[in-house]
């Protein structure tokens, strides 16, 4: 039920006799009387009640019920038997409100007293209470009769006293709330739940239409019709994007066991705190500590990985390679579960880049930090071959033929099959060359110089010669 405001705490009706002189109140106490039922009056309210309960009436015998009933003078002090019924004496109620009682709201649970009545155009002056709403039941407590709010109107005083309360969703008269409701929640249906506080709506209304269109505005639109819970599903959570994946770094510790360490497993270490101690000889080696999210094993080798996962945020300290971490195993707190830190090659500099290499070639690390660990070419750079020098020259070539060499990737063409003659005494860098024109002979081992050509001496042939 609504809480509304106690206004008029202090009646102007009940402050009259203490403004009115002594000698008012002394020779004129009927006019005090006046007076303060004239402002009692002004601080009231009119209620129109629509209709009220049907009472019992006795029919006559043998006669249709729309022309039964029996003509009568007023003779009931309210005036329910006058003109043509006569009230069952067995009533529980009388029909009508009764002056000085209590009605009570059904719905709105408000309460005022009955001041004056009247009954012919069924309109009532109350105390006044603005927590009447139109279309609510209200019942007598004293006459037990019920009648159907129509109108609340409040009198003069009531109305400024109360005037800036209409303008507030939470006090404001029934009648003043539905034109609220039709001013705000024009787009909002009128059969709403049972449930819903319209005063309340009216005030956070203008939250709901500033959230159109979101989820919590549909869920709150569903929750005003039919007060459940509702689900919003949309298409485009199951869609496929382009390079849509989430990505996440996870940190993690490679660690390897020794033989006395591996009688415990570190799998057991999962959901627990691992330690490496602090070092005072050594200024690197302090305190660390973290909390482990998951494990790994695997193998590279002969060697057996212990790969940690943990918790950024709950790392402190840095750890070291080659230090021991510690940690009690969920299974048995009094079980100690250790292990080494073994640093992975995560970069390499290369200060010899060596001779004959080919990608994919691997090699293994000797001596330092990261002995044992396995490398592989990954690409070469800067190499090429310039030049060729035949150091012996084989037999059974054709101009055309690959050469491969016997190291590297390097291959080579050959462009020329006995490109020159070697004399039978004297020098091998001597020999003949053909400075241009064409090779003819008239016979096997007959060789015509019909062009001039370099003996390697400087000298020139001028004539044939075999």
């Amino acid at each position: 039920m609504t809480d509304f405001k106690k206004t008029n705490k202090k009646k102007l009706s009940n402050l009259v006799k203490r403004q009115l002189p002594e000698f008012v109140l002394e020779d004129h106490p009927k006019f005090a009387e006046f007076v303060k039922s004239y402002y009692l009056f002004l601080e009231s309210a009119q209620l129109e009640i629509s209709s009220f309960t049907e009472v019992d009436n006795i029919l006559l015998e043998g006669e249709s019920i729309t022309s039964s009933f029996v003509l009568l003078d007023r003779t009931d002090a309210f005036g329910l038997d006058a003109g043509n019924k006569i009230v069952n004496e067995e009533l529980s109620f009388s029909g009508t409100f009764r002056k000085k009682e209590v009605i009570t709201g059904a719905t709105s649970g408000a309460t005022a007293t009955i001041l004056a009545e009247d009954f012919a155009n069924s309109k009532y002056t109350i105390t006044a209470n603005n927590g009447f709403i139109t279309g609510e039941t209200v019942t007598g407590a004293t006459s037990g009769a019920t009648g159907i709010v129509g109108k609340y109107r409040a009198n003069p005083v009531e109305n400024i006293q109360q005037f800036l309360n209409y303008s507030d969703p939470d006090h404001t008269i029934a009648d003043f709330l539905n034109q609220m409701k039709e001013e705000f929640l024009k787009t909002i249906p009128t059969d709403t739940h049972a449930s819903l506080d319209t005063r309340k709506l009216i005030k956070n209304i203008k939250s709901l239409y500033r959230a159109k269109g979101t989820d919590k505005a549909h869920q709150a639109f569903f929750r005003i019709l039919f007060n459940e819970n509702s689900e919003v599903y949309k298409p485009n959570e199951d869609m496929l994007r382009v390079s849509d994946g989430k990505f996440s770094t996870n940190t993690f510790i490679r660690c390897t066991q020794t033989t006395a360490q591996a009688v415990n497993n570190p799998i057991f270490l999962i959901g627990q705190e691992i330690t490496q101690a602090n070092n005072p000889a050594d200024a690197t080696i302090n305190a660390a500590s973290a909390i482990v999210e998951n494990v790994t094993k695997f193998r590279e080798g002969t060697v057996e990985i212990i790969e940690i996962e943990i918790n950024d945020e709950t790392t402190t300290g840095t750890f070291v390679n080659g230090q021991v971490l510690e940690g009690a195993s969920y299974e048995d707190e009094n079980t100690i579960i250790k292990v080494t830190v073994s640093q992975a090659v995560s970069s390499t500099t290369i200060t010899n880049d060596g001779v004959t290499l080919t990608v994919g070639d691997e090699a293994t690390v000797s001596g330092g930090a990261g002995s044992g660990a396995r490398i592989q070419v990954g690409d070469i750079s800067g190499a090429g071959v310039d030049e060729v020098i035949v150091d012996a020259v084989g037999t059974g070539y054709q101009e055309g033929d690959v050469l491969t060499f016997s190291s590297g990737t390097a291959e080579a063409k050959v462009a020329v099959v006995n490109g020159g003659f070697a004399p039978e005494t004297g020098s091998v860098d001597i020999h003949v060359e053909l400075e241009s024109g064409t090779i003819t002979g008239s016979g096997s081992g007959d060789l015509l110089l019909e062009d001039a050509i370099d003996s390697g001496a400087g000298g020139k042939l001028l004539d044939s010669a075999s």
